[in-house]
Parts: C-alpha cells; sequence; structure tokens
C-alpha cells in the first residue's frame, strides 16, 4: 500500500477510531455500490463489461495492497489459466485445486510469521476468494467434457453450471476480478458471471437496482454502528483474559455468547457491503424465488436461518454461503461421485465426505491451532445436531419446548466454536474453555454417548414428531 493512500485516510481512522486498512478496505465497499449502478445502467456491450470490471476490480485492488499486494494474485492466476490450457480436460480440476490450496496455505504460513496474531487486511483474502472462484471454474470446466461418457461422475446440480470452452483472456480476469466480490467474495459459477455480462437467461430482465441495493447500504451501516458498540462493552478478546477468569459461571457464559453475537455482526457488516454492490450491478439477480428474494445470489449470510437454525448443518449452510456452495460442489461432491455407485453413496462415504470438507475448510482458513480444534468439535456437533433432528420425538411431552432447549443448547455450544476460533493459538483457547469448566464440550461428549446407546437416531422418524 503506498504511503499517499494511508496518508489520504489516516485522519478518518483517526477520527472513526478503525485501523487504516479496516477503514481503506470500507471505502472500497461503500464505492463499489456506486460503481455498480455505473455498469447496470451505463454499460452495455459485452467488452466493454469486461474491461470495466477489471479496471474496477483492480483499482480496488491497487487501493487496498498496492502494486506488491497484488503479485501474488497476477502469478497464481496466469499459473491456472496456464493449467486449463495445457493439462488434460478430464483430469484438469484437481491439480488447479491442489496448486491452489497449497499457494494459499504457504501464503498464510508467510503471514503467520510476519503478523502473528495480526488481523491485518492484506492480500491472503484476495488469494482466498480466487481459490474458490477458479476451483469452480476449474471443475465446471472439467465437467462440460466428463459428462459426455459418464453423466453419473457429475454432480446433479453442477450439471446446469457447465462451462464448454475455455474463457479467453478478457472474460477470465474480468471473472476474478470483479470488483464488488474482488476481496471478500461472495463467490459464484463462470457460467452465472457470463450470462450477466450478457445479458441472458435470468439477466435479460433485471428490475430497478438502486433501491434494493441502497436499502442493504443502509443496512451495512447500522451493522458498522452495532459492531462498534460491540467491540467497546464486549470485546471478544476479554473472554482470554485473567480478569475473565475470576468473574462468576454465569457471567462468563452470558458474556462470551453476547460478545460472539456482536462479532458475528462484524462478518455481516463486511457481507452486507459486497451484497449490497453485487444487487448495484446486477449480479446478485437470481429471479423470482421462493423465498420472496430476487437478490440470492448477492448473499453471502442469511443471519436469521444462520442464527436460529434448528441443526449446526442449517446454520454453516446459511453463514458464508458461497463458501459453504464451494465445499460442497469442490469437495463434498467430488468425494460422493468417486466412490462406486455415485447416485447411492454410502453412509460412510456421506461421513468421509463431510469430515473432509470441515478439514480443507480449516486449510482454507490457515494453520493458527485453534482453527483445527474448532472445525473437529464443529464437525462432531453438526453429527449430534443432524441425529437430534432425524430422531423420533413423538413420545416425549411439551415437544415445542425440548425444540427451543435443543436450539439454545446448539447455539451456545457454536457461539464457544466462534471463540476457540478466534483464539488463535491453543494456549488461549485453552484459557478460555477451562474458565467455562468445559461445559459445551462435556454436553456434546454426553449427547454423543446418549445417541451411541440408545440408538434413538436410527429409528424411523414419526409423522407425527
Amino acid at each position: 500500500m503506498s504511503f499517499s493512500v494511508e496518508m489520504m485516510f489516516q485522519p478518518v481512522s483517526e477520527l472513526v477510531g478503525i485501523p487504516i486498512d479496516q477503514t481503506i478496505l470500507i471505502f472500497c465497499f461503500v464505492i463499489s455500490v456506486p460503481l455498480g449502478w455505473i455498469q447496470f445502467y451505463l454499460l452495455r456491450g459485452a467488452i466493454i463489461r469486461h474491461i470495466y470490471s477489471i479496471i474496477c476490480g483492480l483499482s480496488l485492488g491497487l487501493i487496498q495492497f498496492g502494486p506488491k499486494g497484488l503479485l501474488h494474485f497476477a502469478f497464481s492466476s496466469l499459473a491456472v489459466y496456464i493449467m486449463l490450457l495445457s493439462l488434460p480436460r478430464k483430469k484438469v480440476a484437481f491439480p488447479i485445486l491442489a496448486f491452489l490450496i497449497i499457494y494459499l496455505s504457504a501464503m498464510h504460513i508467510y503471514r503467520m510469521i510476519t503478523d502473528w496474531m495480526g488481523w491485518k487486511m492484506d492480500a491472503t483474502g484476495v488469494q482466498m476468494l480466487m481459490t474458490c472462484k477458479l476451483s469452480l471454474l476449474a471443475y465446471a470446466y472439467q465437467d462440460a467434457e466428463v459428462i459426455k461418457t459418464d453423466e453419473n461422475r457429475v454432480p446433479l446440480e453442477q450439471k446446469k453450471i457447465l462451462v464448454q470452452k475455455l474463457p479467453n483472456l478478457i472474460e477470465y480476469y474480468s471473472y476474478v476480478c470483479f470488483y464488488p466480490s474482488f476481496s471478500i467474495g461472495p463467490s459464484f459459477e463462470y457460467k452465472e458471471y457470463i450470462d450477466f455480462i450478457n445479458t441472458k437467461e435470468e439477466f435479460k430482465n433485471i428490475p430497478n437496482t438502486l433501491w434494493p441495493s441502497f436499502k442493504i447500504l443502509m443496512f451495512s451501516f447500522l451493522c458498522m454502528g452495532l459492531t462498534v458498540i460491540g467491540d467497546i462493552y464486549f470485546p471478544y478478546m476479554h473472554c482470554f483474559t485473567d480478569e475473565f477468569v475470576l468473574h462468576p459461571f454465569l457471567y462468563k457464559v452470558f458474556y462470551y455468547n453476547i460478545s460472539m453475537c456482536f462479532c458475528k455482526i462484524r462478518y455481516t457488516t463486511a457481507w452486507k457491503f459486497t451484497e449490497s454492490a453485487m444487487i448495484a450491478s446486477g449480479m446478485g439477480y437470481t429471479g423470482k424465488s421462493k423465498t420472496g428474494n430476487e437478490w440470492e445470489r448477492a448473499v453471502s449470510i442469511n443471519w436469521k436461518k444462520a442464527e436460529y437454525a434448528w441443526t449446526a448443518k442449517e446454520m454453516v449452510e446459511n453463514w458464508n454461503i458461497s463458501v459453504s456452495v464451494w465445499l460442497r460442489r469442490c469437495i463434498f461432491n467430488r468425494i460422493i461421485v468417486s466412490g462406486k455407485d455415485p447416485l447411492k453413496p454410502s453412509s460412510t462415504r456421506k461421513s468421509l465426505a463431510q469430515h473432509s470438507s470441515y478439514i480443507f475448510s480449516a486449510f482454507w482458513h490457515g494453520f493458527y491451532p485453534a482453527y483445527y480444534v474448532m472445525f473437529f468439535w464443529f464437525s462432531i456437533t453438526s453429527e449430534i445436531s443432524k441425529m437430534v433432528f432425524i430422531s423420533d420425538w413423538s413420545w416425549l411431552p411439551a415437544k415445542n419446548t425440548f425444540k427451543w432447549i435443543a436450539w439454545g443448547l446448539m447455539w451456545m455450544i457454536c457461539n464457544h466454536h466462534g471463540v476457540i476460533f478466534l483464539s488463535l493459538e491453543l494456549s488461549r483457547a485453552l484459557k478460555f474453555v477451562k474458565s467455562i469448566h468445559y461445559l459445551p464440550m462435556i454436553l456434546l461428549i454426553i449427547g454423543w454417548s446418549f445417541f451411541k446407546v440408545s440408538g434413538l437416531h436410527r429409528r424411523q422418524k414419526s409423522k407425527a414428531s
């Protein structure tokens, strides 16, 4: 990042009390909205729209990270394009996915060495999104060839998003650089993007984007204000202090849950800013849907469903939605269709696919030890919540009361996992879980033991329940 850019944002950073890198990021979020309006209302013709996306995306990247920060982007994106050109098409996707994960892992390790326990924004975030977008492109390009000989090896949901021919460089970099999602997403399929650029399929008749995007933009500012309040009164870092340990048990349980609520709003703020820009450009449009939301492609978080989910699976599917979709399409589905019978995978293969997805998600996030502790326990939580959901509870009195108790326990346990994730290192994570007497972990062990001994989850669920 150049010195002149830092100087320009220094007064604003000091005024609002936000670090310079976050101030610049918010500026890029906000400016992406009018850039989206320009693309939607003024630009016509595929070539112009492609070039506009490239210029806007790279310009915002330069503002955030400077020329040096985009060197990783330039190298890895070019390397992937060369691999798409040169490797056998039927087997091109996995080598690209492996290359992207290894390259991203190297960046994570370098960041840990140079900025241990730091949260400073750098080009690693861009590389994380590139890993999603480029591997999605690689699998869609591969599937278009595989389906010609064995359609069962192509997951059903991915048969609609095949890429029949390799994009040219302008199309390729337009997809990678698309400015609303350049820094933190959401990721999306190449076919969806090329239809948007050419105003085809559902993008033929996009409604007015001004008011829907403006509403989300205002909501983003509201979330940002709540984040500031949370940082002042309920900072999650307090959970790792000696002072926190001395508080009464109930206070500590109350505090960590409330601090995680505010922390989740921080992520919601960023995702809602990008959602606003995606809607402004028209790329977020999905047409009429069962939910009544016409802009679902722009959504990275469904806050209500994530917060009030009945199962851990439902919660994670509505949190950072595009990454959940990426894990499903590039990891989970691929393990499923690689079995002897892609149409009827065994329960063992399904379990392998689920746990592999969590491991891949941990790699994608980085290598702080607490990440792996969190994903291990979240994988167990997901299994137990699934067993709760499929079990027959028709014999139980006050079923609705039990339902809300089950939700409350899962919500509390998942917030506990979130604090572990944010602790980064094992010593802080251990200090936190000790301070609350390992309660969530004990509940999980009890739940797991109950279902394995009783076998309740293996009984057929009655219609009444």
